[in-house]
């Protein structure tokens, strides 16, 4: 008997995650005819019902909630060995099983025995493991990422500052987590891939991102998979992402999702806007290549050693000569009049729908009181006729 593979999809986050996700997702008809699954089993991360999240299928092998809202990371969450049983169930319909959550990249090395535990729970479930891993060179990375922090979290810190603190935790030595990773599940079970566009395989003319992962499991955009359009994951930059940082300071009882939507809306409407120019959050060329540099041995190595390329190039692209991200007073005064403008038409708005529900409350509270007067009335002559009989 064939044992079913479970090909674990584990970031990095920042390289298409979310689109790759969103793409299974909507095409699993399409994956189920070939032998794929990529199971939905219900599991969502808690305070957080964004779509962005919706889509991933891995909650079960990240840390679980408290009842404080923090994580536990010494332990899985309490679906892990069930949710286990239920993909060995589905091992015996399909040959190949996705589990897809960048989360993974990083949290699986918070805990011990994370990989051996899982390769040997999956074992015993007559299950093999494979892991998908994209790679985003590493002065991209943390560019996107500080967007992304800045959009989606309370943290006003500047570029500067989240690469002496935040930045620093996450594993940006690659060969060294995936040392760490195929020391355990083996070297032929890693599936190193590169988030690059001239990186990408596939059988389609131009490859993309969706042909490259496709072309892991045989298979082409041309099958029948069903491509969205719009963009999943939009991010902020120029004044608005320094106007959500300036924000970010106020307390925490405003809502941040409100602050994000207010921000999109005046990045859509704004008649001023031009076409984004690119550029960079570090402060020169040198600076970034400097950046870069520290990981150069490392990258090399990956390059060898999991993708066999004798040059030990992994990041074929070259850092772009571009100007540093900057915001002009001028500009930042400019949209903020725009923000704090929409967010006035917002109130207005919640305001007058307030009204009318008040209204319409209140116009129903005075039909029940009619009622009760008219009944109280009626029991009132109704006493008093059995009283005269």
């Amino acid at each position: 008997m064939i044992m079913a593979t479970v090909y674990l999809h584990i970031g990095l986050p920042k390289t298409g995650t979310t689109a790759l996700q969103r793409l299974l997702y909507n095409n699993t008809d399409v994956l189920e005819r070939h032998g794929v699954s990529y199971p939905d089993f219900g599991l969502r991360y808690k305070n957080n019902s964004s779509y962005l999240s919706f889509h991933k299928n891995g909650r079960f092998l990240i840390a679980p909630n408290t009842s404080s809202g923090t994580r536990d990371f010494s332990r899985p969450a309490d679906e892990y060995a069930p949710t286990l049983d239920k993909i060995a169930e589905l091992g015996k319909s399909y040959e190949k099983i996705i589990i897809s959550d960048e989360g993974i990249w990083k949290i699986s090395g918070n805990r011990e025995n994370f990989w051996s535990d899982l390769k040997s729970d999956l074992k015993s479930r007559g299950l093999e493991l494979k892991v998908i891993v994209y790679l985003r060179r590493q002065d991209s990375f943390v560019q996107s990422l500080y967007a992304q922090r800045v959009k989606e979290t309370k943290q006003p810190f500047t570029f500067e500052e989240y690469l002496a603190s935040e930045a620093a935790v996450w594993p940006l030595d690659f060969k060294k987590r995936l040392d760490h990773i195929s020391g355990i599940v083996g070297k032929d079970a890693m599936l190193v891939r590169i988030y690059e566009k001239g990186q990408y395989q596939g059988r389609e003319e131009e490859p993309t991102l969706f042909s490259d992962f496709l072309d892991i499991f045989g298979l082409a955009l041309s099958d029948g998979f069903q491509v969205e359009q719009e963009q999943l994951n939009s991010s902020f930059d120029g004044t608005y992402l320094e106007l959500k940082r300036l924000l970010n300071i106020l307390p925490e009882s405003i809502n941040g999702s409100a602050l994000q939507k207010t921000l999109y809306e005046i990045g859509s409407l704004n008649p001023y806007i031009q076409k984004s120019t690119k550029t960079t959050y570090f402060k020169s060329r040198e600076v970034q290549q400097a950046f870069l540099d520290q990981f150069a041995e490392s990258n090399s190595a990956v390059a060898r050693e999991y993708l066999g390329r004798k040059d030990g190039q992994l990041f074929y692209e070259r850092i772009p000569d571009l100007p540093q991200e900057t915001v002009s007073t001028e500009e930042l005064l400019r949209d903020s009049l725009l923000f704090y403008g929409r967010t006035i038409q917002r109130l207005e708005k919640q305001n007058a729908e307030l009204e009318q529900k008040l209204e319409k409350l209140e116009a129903e509270l005075e039909k029940k009181r009619s009622r009760n007067v008219v009944a109280l009335v009626k029991n009132s002559v109704y006493s008093r006729t059995q009283k005269t009989s």
